[in-house]
């Protein structure tokens, strides 16, 4: 909860409307690359070799049977217990390990193979991204010990245009990964949440004038002053999401939209791991399928600057 005094109070009268919308998350942190931060196999991650459970197939990009690489994982049984969220077992993100460039859209595709879009019934977006793939494992099938061994992957890039990275990966090469450690917070809704101009808006409703007039010449200063305190920066699993650019959500029918949970944000790091330039990635599921455990209906994005 932040309570600092300021002479703007347009920025404090903001900040604690967004402190009401303040929800639990976790906020992780990496631990760099020195070698008493080497992850294991089943630390929460970016990057570095995966398992692969026995009878599980090993991802693969749909459009060019290449196999991916991962992005990301959680280990919910080695992180702080979060409301709403699974208590054991592994999140995986894969993304596609070659140079080829699809084109973004905002579709899921579900295990089974079938195509569900943004819930827009557009039937020219409904293609498949390719480029992703989300999947859970439960805490049983995580053991590399007979007689349901899982194998060990490790990453590898097919470039084929002469790229000098895959399109989709941020890593700056094949091997480089990041162990976290996460810790529990509650984050406030970001200036760019697609909500976030309605909660603005009914906070300078209760100005005065001369408080409105105040805002109003000096909103350059004001936006950069509330991203600095409420922007739900870093890696995170759970609360509200940063962008780079328009919330996704913004497009969306209203309901969908309002449905849809934050399961992780993806940062970049300077100089090691960039999603383009200083861009951000994340993880939604409808409410209802995170209850479940059914990340099948869950789908990954980025964007940059």
């Amino acid at each position: 909860m932040i309570r600092t005094q300021t002479s703007k109070p347009a920025i404090e009268l903001h900040v604690e409307a967004a402190d009401g919308t303040a929800i639990e998350g976790q906020r992780l942190r990496d631990c760099g690359m020195d070698a008493l931060a080497v992850p294991d196999l089943l630390d929460t991650k970016y990057g570095g070799p995966f398992l692969l459970p026995d009878d599980y197939e090993l991802p693969v990009n749909p459009g060019n049977g290449v196999p991916m690489v991962l992005l990301a994982q959680w280990n919910f049984e080695r992180l702080p217990r979060l409301e709403g969220f699974p208590q054991n077992g592994l999140l995986q993100c894969f993304v596609d390990a070659t140079d080829d460039d699809p084109d973004q859209d905002f579709t899921q595709t579900t295990d089974d193979g079938n195509d569900s879009t943004d819930g827009n019934d557009d039937s020219e977006n409904d293609k498949a991204w390719e480029s992703w793939k989300i999947r859970y494992i439960p805490a049983n099938l995580l053991s590399t010990d007979a007689p349901h061994a899982a194998q060990v992957i490790t990453p590898h890039w097919q470039l084929r245009h002469g790229c000098v990275k895959p399109t989709q990966v941020p890593f700056d090469d094949e091997n480089m990964q990041f162990k976290l450690h996460g810790e529990l917070t509650t984050s406030p809704m970001g200036v760019t949440d697609y909500r976030y101009e309605d909660l603005l808006e009914s906070c300078l409703d209760q100005l005065d004038d001369g408080d409105r007039e105040l805002f109003d010449d000096e909103y350059a200063d004001m936006e950069n002053l509330l991203f600095q305190r409420i922007s739900g920066d870093g890696h995170r699993l759970g609360g509200y999401p940063l962008f780079t650019q328009d919330d996704p959500r913004t497009y969306m029918d209203e309901d969908d939209a309002a449905d849809l949970v934050m399961v992780a944000q993806i940062n970049s790091i300077e100089f090691k791991m960039m999603f383009g330039d200083n861009g951000i990635g994340h993880i939604f599921i409808p409410s209802a399928a995170l209850h479940d455990t059914d990340f099948s209906q869950a789908f990954y994005q980025w964007d940059c600057y």
